[in-house]
Order: C-alpha cells, then sequence, then structure tokens
C-alpha cells in the first residue's frame, strides 16, 4: 500500500554511498537524506586518509598504530585490485570481489552529480570515523550540478551515530537519536515530498 510518489532514501555512513547511487539510478525516489556521509570506499583518495586521521586523534591511537592501519587498508586495496577470482580471504574472512571492485571504482561524487531529487545531508562534528570535509565536498558536488534543493547541516555535538548509548543495565544496548535530528528529518520529508492528495485518496476509498 506504498505511496510510490512519495518514496524517500535515507542513508548512513556507507549506506550514504548506495544511497546516493539509487538515487541517481531510479527516477521514482523524490528525496534522499546522508547521514555521515562515507564518499571513499576505495581509501585512496584524500578524503579515504583523513578517516583514519579522524579516527586516530578522537581514538588517541599514537602513530604507530596508525601507520599500520594505513599500510592494511592499501595492501587490502592493493588485493583486492590483483586477484583475478570473485573470492578471497581477506583478515581471515571470505569475501565476494565482483560488487567490491564495482563500488570501488565507482567515483562518488560523479555519483552524487547526477541526483536530481532534493538532497539533505547530516553531519555530527564529533564524529569519529568520518571527517566533516566528506559532507561538505558532497554539498558542493551538489552545488557545482545545478541541484538547488540540497542542505547541509552540522550538529557540533553529536557524533557517528547522532544520540547517545542507552542500555537497560543488563543485556541490551543501542543508540538513541537526538531529537533534534529527527525533527530535522521529520520537517525535511514533509517539505520535499510530494503532498497527499486527500480529495483522490477518499475518492478512491469511496470506490473501492
Amino acid at each position: 500500500e506504498m505511496d510510490v510518489n512519495r518514496v524517500a532514501v535515507i542513508g548512513h555512513g556507507e549506506g550514504a554511498f548506495f544511497a546516493s547511487k539509487l538515487a541517481s539510478d531510479k527516477k521514482n525516489i523524490k528525496s534522499l537524506i546522508l547521514m555521515s556521509p562515507m564518499i571513499s570506499l576505495g581509501g585512496e583518495t584524500d578524503i579515504g586518509f583523513d578517516n583514519l586521521n579522524e579516527m586516530a586523534k578522537k581514538l588517541k591511537w599514537d602513530d604507530q598504530y596508525l601507520k599500520l592501519a594505513m599500510k592494511s587498508r592499501m595492501e587490502t586495496i592493493e588485493t583486492v585490485k590483483k586477484t583475478k577470482g570473485d573470492r578471497v580471504s581477506l583478515l581471515r574472512t571470505r569475501c565476494f570481489l565482483k560488487k567490491l571492485r564495482e563500488d570501488m571504482e565507482a567515483n562518488p561524487i560523479d555519483i552524487i552529480r547526477k541526483v536530481e531529487v532534493p538532497v539533505l545531508i547530516l553531519h555530527g562534528k564529533e564524529d569519529e570515523f568520518v571527517p566533516a570535509k566528506a559532507a561538505s565536498t558532497l554539498d558542493k558536488a551538489l552545488e557545482d550540478s545545478g541541484n538547488i534543493n540540497h542542505k547541509l547541516i552540522y550538529y557540533g555535538y553529536l557524533g557517528h551515530f547522532f544520540g547517545k548509548i542507552v542500555t537497560d543495565g543488563l543485556y541490551r544496548m543501542h543508540y538513541s537519536v537526538d531529537e533534534g535530528v529527527l525533527s530535522t528529518i521529520k520537517k525535511w520529508l514533509d517539505e520535499t515530498l510530494p503532498k497527499i492528495d486527500l480529495t483522490l485518496q477518499t475518492s478512491y476509498d469511496i470506490l473501492a
């Protein structure tokens, strides 16, 4: 019973990359929301290493650990590139490479420039995994592409998951998303999705 004229997509972290691809391909999507967007899957760009530098600073890694993390990332990328088959073991985990190769070859900036629907980008300045530069890079790409309906909002007090850890004191733990963020998302959807034609809906219900 979904209204196909009121479809929005939201992506968080790496999911923002795939949400952007979806919005650039599917014309029935009317609105896009990107939270803490990670725009480099391959790790070969400055953004990719900014990501590790940001984590090192906020998680208090020493220089040696940071160098090992960078080395591991580059070795993983090289392994993916050199492997001829579709499967490989990475860090003792059997991985399927075909989709990963396709995503690494894709240029996130080129993808976001194809997005014509309204785009909301949210980023916490205390994000320990994705640098703020990623969000501003995407916002600039939207501006350059001629997308006139896009907005970037920074939250100076929030991290990667936009909330606080909540626990029942025994077993369960989850992130409770900040109410201000939820309110912003709801307002954006109300403003960007087509309004429901209540007259048409009522007529349909009577006919049904």
